[in-house]
């Protein structure tokens, strides 16, 4: 009977250890709006916006056929709907909770409770406020730098297997374009 009793004892302390390791939701939405977490989410939409402006001048740069004049327009045509494409969904009710709500999954998944408070606790501090101020700025710089790397990484000058890769991609481009 002692050993059942100390065997039931530790069963319900081990089940109520690992669920009380489970951060809250509320505690998670917390630590959301303390990092910004919309913010960092507009800003990596934007970086990867960027990328792919970038890469899209680059392909028309290399069409000899287009003027100076058209590449830029294209060009600007080509930033004003991506723009109010990502506009229109970061300012989407539905987007930002399913967002918010991909969060909560992962950080349940990865965070304690304790982790979590601690880390709120850290945020609310006013260093921990303009560390999140920080963030944007940060990650805008990190996100270019990584960008200027991962380009001269593809570049085909650097990876003669990317150059291939790369003329196949612009040869097919190219078909479509003259369709």
């Amino acid at each position: 009977m002692k050993k059942l009793a100390i065997a039931l004892l530790s069963i319900s302390l081990f089940t109520s250890s690992a669920v009380a390791k489970t951060p809250s939701d509320s505690s998670l939405i917390k630590l959301a709006q303390l990092q910004d977490l919309d913010k960092q989410i507009e800003v990596g939409v934007y970086a990867a916006l960027h990328s792919q402006r970038m890469a899209f001048e680059e392909l028309v740069e290399q069409n000899n056929t287009i003027t100076a004049d058209q590449k830029r327009r294209i060009g600007d045509v080509f930033e004003k709907y991506t723009r109010q494409t990502a506009s229109s969904f970061l300012n989407d009710t539905e987007f930002k909770k399913q967002n918010l709500d991909a969060f909560i999954a992962a950080a349940k998944a990865s965070y304690t409770q304790a982790e979590v408070d601690a880390y709120n606790q850290f945020l609310s501090t006013k260093e921990g406020q303009s560390i999140t101020k920080k963030l944007e700025k940060v990650s805008s710089e990190y996100l270019a730098n990584l960008n200027h790397i991962f380009g001269a990484l593809i570049a085909p000058s650097n990876n003669p297997e990317n150059a291939k890769l790369q003329a196949k991609m612009q040869q097919e481009i190219f078909a479509i374009l003259a369709e």
